[in-house]
């Protein structure tokens, strides 16, 4: 989507990069409204048990069929674990598939190797901390020639 080459610079792309991160903008914020209302169900027990959460995993709402209460408590306990499990599961599917849609629409890649970025600012980190003391060494060397 921001298609910007330094090298070939002009006034003109000023407007064109801002109407592109406009448009970003607009994207963004509907993927959040979108995935700040957005309700994911599941069921467990022949669908006796049925959850609802949010776009969190935060547990909204627990329906229970009147038929459950022939159900002992362990199997009811299992049965609503396995409702909040699938309704967050559905959550998380359909939260990914939002973004991964909202950064196809961007032009930014869907997946991320967090790894490899995590790696990456170690390895920043890692520098910077070398030539801070680097400098930090050169500093007072400098104060030690001075009276």
């Amino acid at each position: 989507m921001f298609d910007f080459d330094p090298a070939r610079f002009r006034p003109e792309d000023v407007e064109r990069l801002a109407a592109q991160a406009d448009d970003a903008l607009g994207r963004l914020s509907a993927s959040t409204e979108e995935m700040a209302s957005l309700t994911a169900t599941g069921e467990a027990a022949d669908g006796l048990v049925k959850a609802a959460v949010d776009s969190s995993g935060r547990i909204k709402r627990i329906a229970l069929n009147p038929r459950v209460m022939r159900m002992d408590s362990e199997s009811l306990a299992e049965a609503l674990i396995e409702a909040i499990g699938a309704a967050q599961d559905d959550a998380r599917d359909r939260v990914q598939e939002m973004v991964a849609e909202l950064m196809a629409a961007t032009g930014l890649p869907a997946k991320v190797d967090t790894e490899a970025v995590l790696e990456k600012v170690d390895a920043i980190g890692d520098a910077t901390r070398r030539r801070f003391d680097e400098h930090h060494d050169d500093l007072n060397e400098v104060r030690r020639t001075f009276p």
